[in-house]
């Protein structure tokens, strides 16, 4: 089960992570500078409490073993396709360029470092001190990994206890407390990534829950308040040198998605047009291939066709790395990830193929 409207979201907030990722030096001071943009790592939280929220929704009983090897199997089908082709891409691309422009690369790392950090990140164990603190290859693919933990997790919890819930409540406390202990290192997700994604995966659980027994219903107004919250939380976030209110940012987005599940006003119906649900299917090649991209072009540019770092070229030169990512997603969703997914579903044996991969 999909709720399209939530798909469009994943897709504007795929777009406001790579403007986070994008290098400051490249964009006029106002818009780097711009709380928005600033705060926009958070939106990778949004995605964990999505994930939980659309997990529950589409494998809310698990009850044997093999039920539970099942999901796994979906859950890596989905998944794995496309992870390995862009840390495939990155370790090609690095290798070439340490290799041919020595003089272009900021840290030189060795052919079995590469490697390692590969390994790191195919075998889902970039977000966690498994393998060092290294955030894998492909920096981004370090929340995939916190993804499949999560999901390994919550199939295992339900399928082990009887009290759901009430695992599910402790494994948002004990997060929350190690996040808050190690604050500074909320947005630092190469070591303890996957605690983070056990907050906000967890809190998209019971956001599902809610959803599943209420009987309400919110309208356009509501839309409008619920955007302005997300909005002004980010403001707070931007504004607060402590660092401890940045551990509401998940619950502000389980909020908004259950408004917004529960919504029918004029921004969703907005989000369901084609073009925000275009971007929400290629939101994941978005996600996983932008780190790669956002690097060569403007560098590219910049530095090879030595164009001036004016305000408008710095917009110009944005709007056809976004253009060109756009198109180059389009592609890998098609390619990798769809193609992909049906070679691996072809070849691993799944007990119930009647079942989509969400």
């Amino acid at each position: 089960m999909r709720i399209n409207k939530l798909d469009g979201f994943r897709g504007i907030f795929s777009i406001m992570v790579v403007l986070y990722h994008y290098g400051p030096d490249l964009i006029p001071e106002y818009l780097s500078n711009n709380f928005l943009i600033r705060e926009s790592y958070l939106f990778v939280d949004f995605f964990f409490v999505l994930s939980g929220f659309v997990i529950s929704l589409n494998y809310n009983l698990l009850n044997t073993k093999n039920e539970f090897f099942n999901f796994i199997k979906k859950r890596f089908i989905r998944l794995y396709p496309l992870l390995i082709y862009t840390v495939g891409v990155s370790l090609l691309f690095k290798t070439i360029v340490t290799l041919l422009l020595p003089s272009q690369v900021n840290d030189i790392k060795t052919l079995s470092e590469n490697i390692f950090l590969t390994i790191d990140s195919i075998c889902f164990t970039n977000s966690t001190p498994l393998f060092g603190s290294d955030l894998g290859m492909n920096y981004p693919s370090w929340s995939i990994s916190s993804e499949m933990i999560s999901y390994l997790l919550y199939g295992f919890i339900l399928i082990n206890f009887r009290k759901k819930e009430m695992v599910f409540s402790l494994i948002i406390l004990l997060s929350l407390i190690f996040l808050y202990i190690f604050k500074e290192k909320f947005n630092v997700s190469s070591d303890y990534g996957f605690i983070r994604g056990f907050y906000s995966f967890f809190i998209g659980v019971f956001v599902c829950r809610f959803y599943s027994f209420s009987k309400f219903s919110f309208s356009s107004s509501h839309e409008i308040l619920t955007l302005l919250m997300i909005i002004c939380s980010l403001y707070i976030f931007h504004n607060d040198v402590t660092k401890t209110l940045i551990f509401l940012g998940p619950i502000v987005f389980g909020i908004s998605i259950f408004v917004f599940s529960k919504s029918h006003g004029f921004i969703t119906n907005i989000l369901e047009k084609p073009l925000f649900q275009i971007l929400g299917k290629t939101s994941y090649s978005i996600y996983l291939n932008h780190s790669l991209i956002i690097l060569v072009i403007p560098r590219l540019i910049f530095g090879v066709l030595k164009i001036n770092k004016t305000d408008v070229n710095m917009i110009l030169v944005l709007l056809c790395t976004m253009l060109f990512l756009f198109v180059y997603s389009w592609f890998t969703y098609n390619f990798i990830e769809l193609k992909g997914g049906k070679f691996l579903k072809r070849n691993i044996t799944l007990k119930d193929n009647n079942l989509t991969l969400q």
